[in-house]
């Protein structure tokens, strides 16, 4: 039997949020990675493997994909998708970060 993920209670999810506050691009980074782990469920290999093309901010989703290429839809709700779009904004003021984002020559996103 496969041993369960230990849920975050809510006080903790707080604290970690808490220390994502900021104007910062780090933080704004932070925040949206955080946001999207807690909302959508994913692991930290789908997440952290997203491309540009993978997040739909006009319907607040992305497509996960999973062992074995496995690819998966889910929704995130507004607050992530308030924190992925200021992370953009922030990305994009970066020189060198968004040399080139468009789908045709996909990016990591957020930030690998």
């Amino acid at each position: 039997m496969q041993k369960l993920v230990e849920v975050l209670s809510d006080e903790e999810t707080r604290r970690i949020l808490e220390v994502c506050e900021g104007r910062g691009f780090v933080q704004q980074r932070d925040q949206a990675l955080v946001r999207m782990f807690y909302n959508t469920g994913g692991s930290l290999a789908e997440i952290g493997d997203l491309l540009v093309p993978d997040v739909d901010l006009d319907t607040d989703s992305v497509v996960l994909t999973g062992k074995g290429g496995k690819q998966r839809r889910v929704r995130f709700g507004a607050k992530t998708a308030g924190a992925l779009r200021r992370y953009v904004r922030a990305r994009s003021r970066r020189p060198g970060l968004m040399a080139s984002t468009s789908c045709d020559s996909p990016r990591k996103v957020p930030g690998r």
